[in-house]
């Protein structure tokens, strides 16, 4: 294991409307539909391979990410119907700091309803809660919505985006 990996277990989290899971081979013609919209495409990272097959591919890596250390992967799925919503993530975790950027994205039918504000503010809250001390968000300013979500969900602004260079945003654990 590298100096720079923390290996999180895939928390069970919920709420009255959300919780958050483990990816399913079953999600994957979801996930496919996911990366080919186009607000997805413009303030996310999609893989440049994006078929149903690279997506299932990628599901079934998701594990392997997480015990490695690389990524903590979780549909937010509808509390009733299990239905993908979307995504929220940790990666890029930094031992040392104890640090991990990160991202989400909703699904075009799920935006608007608070679902990402419940799925960010579950897995902050978890991981702030002795796994690390600090969750990063990198938002570029052309994305609104998350902007307005990170200050939302307790995210303090780190570096205004400068240029090309995305606002860093940071939400650290309580001290007590």
């Amino acid at each position: 294991m590298g100096e720079r990996a923390i290996v999180l277990e895939a928390p069970d989290l919920g709420c009255e409307l959300i919780r958050l899971r483990r990816w399913q081979p079953a999600d994957a013609p979801e996930l496919e539909k996911a990366w080919m919209d186009p607000v997805i495409l413009s303030d996310s990272v999609a893989p440049e391979n994006r078929s149903l097959r690279d997506a299932r591919k990628w599901i079934s890596r998701t594990d392997v990410r997480r015990r490695a250390g690389l990524a903590l992967d979780l549909v937010v799925a509808d509390a009733g119907s299990d239905a993908l919503l979307g995504e929220v993530s940790l990666y890029r975790f930094d031992k040392a700091r104890r640090a991990a950027e990160m991202s989400w994205w909703l699904a075009a039918e799920a935006r608007g309803r608070g679902f990402a504000t419940r799925a960010v503010n579950l897995l902050a809250a978890w991981a702030l809660d002795g796994r690390l001390t600090a969750v990063l968000a990198e938002i570029r300013t052309s994305n609104v919505k998350s902007l307005e979500l990170a200050a939302r969900c307790g995210f303090d602004l780190l570096r205004p985006a400068d240029g090309s260079t995305p606002a860093v945003f940071a939400r650290r654990a309580q001290r007590g």
